[in-house]
């Protein structure tokens, strides 16, 4: 998660900036780990539609598909923001602050479960079927 918190400068800095310093994150990431999974999770809306904050999202995140972040094998690109709104865009009272931006306990607990589960189905080891060992027991992978 990069880039909620540039959502309150880009009247200073614009959206292509938080694009592009979201882009240099995974570029460093790349870089320093060439095998890693990589989960890059967009922006999520915090307001409603037409406040400036969620308006602001919206457009960083249709900058970052143009960035073809996922062109990359082990990155995955999550699109969570259906999982915290309602149908009409706003936010789901009961997984944010009363601000509409931080998460609630609620919210983290949804956003973790997600997560987790990207991470899981991408994982390497977890493709692998447990094998008989020549020594005993199957072995399972860890």
């Amino acid at each position: 998660m990069i880039g909620d918190n540039n959502m309150f400068f880009t009247l200073e800095t614009s959206i292509e900036t938080a694009t592009l310093s979201i882009q240099m994150c995974v570029k460093n990431l790349r870089e320093k780990f060439p095998t890693a999974a990589i989960i890059v999770a967009k922006i999520l809306h915090a307001h409603r539609p037409g406040n400036a904050f969620y308006e602001n999202s919206q457009k960083t995140n249709a900058d970052l598909d143009q960035l073809k972040l996922d062109s990359d094998a082990k990155l995955k690109v999550l699109d969570l923001r259906s999982d915290f709104t309602n149908t009409e865009g706003t936010t789901q009272k009961d997984l944010f602050m009363p601000n509409n931006i931080h998460f609630s306990p609620a919210d983290y607990a949804v956003y973790v479960k997600k997560i987790e589960a990207t991470a899981e189905a991408n994982r390497p080891c977890s493709r692998i079927v447990p094998r008989k060992s020549a020594a005993g027991p199957p072995v399972t992978p860890v």
